[in-house]
């Protein structure tokens, strides 16, 4: 990915724009893990556009630490009935961090996962 996919500004366009395209077929349920500062969620909730409500039925935003989730909530407060702020850990299982299995149609991985190499 980082030597020979897209760039960093193209890789998360093509996904918004899938994200887009699955959303107008029927409501979504997105968990975005590592979601930190929100870039990718700005992006995602940007590319949907108006009547997000709509779009989405629930989206989940994760972080190794509830540290960001305070800033977040006040950024993104005009969605915050969409919205679920939970700390997750990928190096373990979700279901033991209170995650249902099966309850998410997109998982949302911008540029993070490679922290917990």
């Amino acid at each position: 990915m980082y030597r020979y996919g897209l760039s960093d500004e193209r890789t998360p366009a093509v996904q918004c724009e899938y994200i887009k395209r699955l959303a107008a077929k029927k409501p979504l349920r997105i968990l975005e893990i590592g979601a930190g500062t929100g870039s990718a969620t700005s992006r995602i909730f940007a590319a949907l556009g108006e009547n997000i409500a709509g779009k989405l039925t629930k989206y989940t935003y994760t972080d190794i630490s509830g540290s960001f989730f305070a800033e977040a909530a006040e950024e993104f407060k005009e969605y915050r009935s969409l919205m679920d702020f939970k700390v997750l850990n990928v190096e373990n299982e979700p279901a033991k961090q209170g995650f249902e299995e099966g309850t998410y149609d997109v998982v949302v991985a911008f540029q993070t996962i490679e922290a917990w190499r």
